[in-house]
């Protein structure tokens, strides 16, 4: 089917317009390969344009890990860790989290990641970034 994850595109850090506080840095430590973005700055919001049917952020999700909101074009912000738990088996980094914002209508869309600290931490690692079409 053309409307399945087969059609979808994965997000080079470097085609989006970052800037501070996030920073690129080599995955050593996650168990991604690659580059991840990163921020322990509260309100950091990461603003970007895709063309699709929805989208998903992969973030670590640990014991240092700050919350994410996530927006649309414009709309409501949503909690994307609402329903959230990390036992302590999954460490600092924790581990990987997919939130998937879907069912769109196809066309170009303006996606925003906000960290909110909490009593966990205030950490954000976000380790990739894919596009339905």
């Amino acid at each position: 089917s053309p409307l399945n994850w087969e059609n979808c595109a994965i997000l080079d850090f470097n085609e989006l317009s970052w800037g501070k506080p996030w920073r690129c840095r080599e995955n050593a430590v996650h168990r991604l390969p690659g580059e991840f973005l990163d921020t322990s700055a509260p309100n950091a919001v990461l603003k970007f344009e895709f063309e699709g049917r929805g989208m998903a952020f992969v973030k670590m999700h640990g014991k240092r890990s700050a919350n994410t909101l996530l927006r649309i074009d414009g709309q409501e912000w949503i909690d994307t860790d609402a329903d959230s738990y990390v036992a302590d088996w999954q460490g600092e980094n924790g581990w990987h989290k997919v939130n998937y914002s879907g069912d769109l209508e196809y066309g170009k869309h303006v996606a925003e990641i906000k960290v909110v600290m909490n009593n966990l931490g205030s950490r954000c690692a976000i380790e990739m970034i894919g596009v339905v079409k």
